[in-house]
């Protein structure tokens, strides 16, 4: 009976490591794999940071869409299948961000984007 407590811590530990998120790309990060990206032109295509950043984009979508943000009175996006915000309108909206501001989360981010592009009419 004496090895069932540092059993049981075992396992919780191994359970917080795989049940764990992991933690969120800022708006800086985001920008400065956007930015190596785009420098690297042609190779861009062979960058591993290209899923990483979809992955980021899909999770902070998927977040938003599940959120009290993605309804009225916030904003109002459309399903999305039919969100035409381009890459480099985005990217650009990321840039508008101020510098000291950039810490924040992608999440906080693209709230702020969506309510910017797709404001709920009255």
């Amino acid at each position: 009976m004496r090895r069932l407590p540092g059993r049981l811590i075992l396992a919780a530990l191994a359970l917080s490591c795989v049940a764990a998120p992991a933690a969120a790309m800022s708006v800086a990060q985001f920008l400065q794999k956007a930015y190596a990206i785009r420098a690297s032109g042609i190779f861009a295509m062979n960058s591993p940071d290209i899923q990483v950043l979809k992955a980021e984009l899909i999770q902070v979508s998927n977040a938003y869409r599940a959120s009290p943000y993605s309804r009225a009175p916030h904003s109002c996006p459309p399903p999305p299948s039919q969100v035409r915000i381009t890459a480099q309108q985005f990217l650009a909206d990321l840039e508008s961000i101020p510098a000291g501001q950039r810490g924040m989360s992608m999440q906080t981010a693209f709230v702020i984007i969506m309510k910017r592009h797709y404001p709920c009419r009255r």
